[in-house]
């Protein structure tokens, strides 16, 4: 549950936006860049450039890289939606904050951070103070409904920015299995002179 009507005020939605969009734009980058590991990875099976367990251990090592990026474009696609959500949800909840104000300016009706309105009609009013206080009193329902609308909205913002965190639980293991990165970054962080020869990565239903 949000704090109150002033926190939802205080939301930076512009730059909320730009960032959200930004991040939309990261699979396209990503796959992009897996397009350009695959050619390289092309050139480096080409036995004119590089052959033997050396270019095996390097391909393979592109070809994890790729793959990783794939399961990453993917997950920030799917976070990118429910931050999509996000926006949106924060939006209708500073358009229905203001509306609470405005509606409590109108009356004019005291209007709490929680969304209430302090009774105006008050019991044994004659007919004529009641009549007097029926516009505070409907200002006052206004101000109450669109406050409820905005706090209902910043509940759902908050639901959807915890699911936009949901795609990218994976990516905690993902590196799990990955070899040939281990493999190649292994052999150069070893001094010269100390590493050790490349191994093949093993072949499915054989040995290494």
């Amino acid at each position: 549950m949000t704090t109150g009507l002033s926190a939802v005020e205080a939301w930076d939605l512009p730059a909320l936006q730009g960032s959200v969009a930004g991040l939309a734009a990261v699979p396209d980058r990503l796959a992009g860049w897996r397009a350009r590991l695959d050619g390289l990875r092309g050139h480096l099976r080409g036995a004119d450039l590089w052959s033997g367990q050396a270019a095996d251990v390097a391909a393979t090592a592109l070809v994890e890289l790729s793959a990783v990026a794939g399961e990453v474009g993917r997950a920030l696609g799917g976070s990118a939606e429910q931050l999509g959500v996000v926006v949106v949800r924060a939006g209708t909840a500073q358009e229905e904050v203001a509306a609470a104000r405005a509606a409590a300016a109108s009356g004019p009706v005291e209007l709490s951070d929680s969304g209430a309105v302090p009774p105006v009609a008050l019991a044994g009013m004659a007919a004529d103070q009641l009549l007097a206080v029926a516009d505070r009193e409907r200002a006052a329902g206004w101000a109450e409904s669109h406050a409820r609308s905005a706090l209902a909205a910043a509940d759902a913002v908050l639901l959807a920015a915890r699911a936009a965190g949901e795609p990218l639980t994976p990516m905690v293991v993902a590196g799990v299995g990955y070899t040939g990165v281990a493999q190649a970054a292994a052999a150069v962080a070893a001094p010269r002179g100390s590493r050790p020869p490349p191994r093949s990565p093993p072949r499915p239903g054989g040995r290494g």
